[in-house]
């Protein structure tokens, strides 16, 4: 996960993703490495690169089992 932000250039992003377009569904990324931080918005028209990092920490995530906490 840590090589797709780098090879992205995901700190050379734009910071806002937008577009005149109504009822999508909106995702932020923050990643924070060597104490800089990055925060992205996408709610449209994000590049396909962006996209595919999106898809990839969400299958991550998903994968992952949650624990109830009693």
């Amino acid at each position: 996960l840590e090589n797709t932000f780098l090879r992205i250039d995901f700190y050379q992003l734009r910071n806002i993703y937008d577009g005149l377009v109504s009822d999508l569904p909106t995702t932020y990324i923050t990643y924070i490495r060597d104490g800089r931080r990055k925060k992205i918005m996408d709610y449209y028209g994000a590049p396909a690169t962006l996209r595919s990092l999106e898809n990839r920490i969400e299958t991550l995530v998903l994968s992952k089992k949650m624990k109830k906490i009693k």
